[in-house]
């Protein structure tokens, strides 16, 4: 009788933990916000200063929305890991 009493109360402790979730941290360089400064000041406002200036949009854009979305992916990998251990 003891050794049933002592494989319950083992049996029942193990429902009784609770478990911790750790979710892998988030890289820090998708925690930073996008700049301020989108492109140079135009210098000489002729429409080879524009193109640059509009290159340099471009690629700040492309960057930050390339950011944006590996954070978002990050965000909801993390929702789901910890929906489905609840």
């Amino acid at each position: 009788m003891r050794i049933l009493l002592m494989i319950s109360a083992v049996f029942l402790t193990g429902c009784a933990t609770n478990s911790i979730v750790n979710c892998p941290p988030v890289k820090s360089e998708l925690l930073v916000a996008c700049g301020d400064v989108i492109a140079q000041p135009l210098t000489t406002g002729d429409q080879y200063d524009l193109a640059r200036a509009l290159s340099e949009a471009t690629k700040y854009g492309r960057d930050c929305r390339a950011r944006m979305q590996e954070l978002i992916d990050a965000v909801k990998t993390r929702e789901k890991v910890t929906e489905s251990i609840k």
